[in-house]
């Protein structure tokens, strides 16, 4: 049986996404195909960690662009149609105040937050690979050694995704599907696929 692992990235990108359906429709496909789908314990850990960042980012981003001056001068008060702005600005801050606070429960209650209620439900445990000592140490050595996949240099996040999918797919021994936005995927299928080849006899596609 085919495996899909989706890099934490994917996952991530739904708070940046334009359409509420294109979340839908990826979650949907997800669901539907459940017993393919494989993750590891450093790709929910790196979600874990980035969905505050991004939540505390979009919120601080959204005070700033939505912030309108009301202007209160004696003149623009006198304008015949200064009555129906002001109506309709006060039906602006307070819809932007529910905004700001719908954020704000996102963010200190994750249970409100329907992305991470579902990718927690998504990563049911059988489905997790987890992170050994024996798996650290590769990484590093990965790291050390100048091989792919390569995170920057104060972390090996994606060296350990990496060996914890190969010591996985070395006992199972299945096609391997990984779906990334990561480039230090992309830029070295040819380097991954070989690998993956030639320690588990199977294919690899990115």
């Amino acid at each position: 049986m085919t495996k899909v692992f989706i890099d934490t990235n994917v996952f991530l990108d739904m708070y940046r996404a334009n359409l509420q359906s294109d979340i839908s429709t990826l979650m949907g496909f997800l669901f539907k195909n459940k017993k393919h789908f494989i993750t590891t314990e450093q790709s929910i850990n790196e979600f874990m960690r980035n969905r505050l960042s991004i939540l505390e980012e979009a919120l601080e981003s959204f005070k700033k662009s939505s912030t309108i001056d009301k202007g209160s001068s004696s003149f623009l008060r006198s304008l015949s149609s200064f009555k129906k702005y002001d109506e309709a600005l006060t039906k602006y801050r307070t819809q932007r105040q529910a905004i700001i606070d719908e954020i704000q429960e996102k963010i200190e209650d994750s249970t409100k937050d329907l992305i991470y209620s579902k990718f927690k439900k998504l990563c049911h445990p059988n489905y997790v690979i987890g992170t050994t000592s024996e798996i650290i140490d590769l990484a590093s050595r990965r790291k050390l050694s100048g091989n792919p996949p390569t995170s920057d240099k104060y972390t090996c996040g994606d060296e350990i995704i990496w060996e914890s999918l190969l010591a996985y797919e070395c006992q199972q021994k299945e096609d391997l599907i990984i779906v990334s936005n990561d480039k230090t995927f992309i830029r070295n299928k040819e380097f991954l696929t070989d690998e993956y080849a030639r320690k588990t006899g199977k294919s690899l596609a990115i």
